[in-house]
């Protein structure tokens, strides 16, 4: 009997300290993917806008949207292929990067979202995803004004003799907003 029972001593130990083990792991694995989590979060508030973004992270379908009247505005940089053909690749990054930092900031200034940014060219909408009334016109051309004030002063940073010219181009009217899962192929745009 005392044998028996050292035996299903033991092994209760076996197990309890298995069963320890296995809580450690599963605690870790819990942190790691809440880690993932917060990351995939952020990655997504960076890409969308946040009522997006919020939505997609609760798992929720955005479903395709129109809206009646939203403002977009258009900017590309005059004679930006020669200054790609001029320039190496780390100061295309170094103009870029300070390029983007300058639009983000404005950006961040209105009721305004920047759908896409290819190269040289924005594309910055006020109405979307979030109707505004009829504010949209007005943030976007203030928006304009401050791009062409901030664009009329920047330098690029290896040519800070040459200041930069700039097309922009705004329009008002209807707008489709093509999500349909949380699956669609980002980026994305307005139609």
């Amino acid at each position: 009997m005392l044998m028996l029972s050292n035996e299903i001593q033991s092994f209760v130990e076996r197990i309890d300290h298995y069963t320890d083990s296995l809580e450690g792991i599963l605690s870790q694995r819990i942190n790691e993917l809440n880690v993932a989590k917060g990351q995939l979060d952020g990655l997504l508030h960076q890409l969308l806008p946040p009522s997006v973004a919020h939505r997609f992270s609760a798992g929720e379908r955005v479903a395709p949207a129109t809206f009646e009247c939203v403002t977009i505005y258009y900017c590309d940089i005059v004679g930006y292929t020669t200054i790609v053909a001029q320039s190496t690749a780390l100061e295309m990054v170094e103009f870029l990067n300070a390029q983007y930092r300058m639009t983000d900031a404005i950006v961040e200034k209105y009721d305004a979202y920047k759908v896409e940014t290819i190269g040289d060219a924005d594309l910055i909408a006020s109405g979307i995803p979030t109707p505004n009334g009829t504010k949209h016109a007005t943030e976007i051309a203030k928006l304009s004004i401050d791009m062409m004030k901030a664009f009329t002063g920047f330098r690029l940073p290896h040519r800070p003799s040459e200041s930069l010219q700039v097309r922009i181009g705004l329009h008002s009217g209807h707008c489709a907003w093509p999500f349909s899962s949380p699956y669609y192929s980002l980026p994305y745009s307005v139609i």
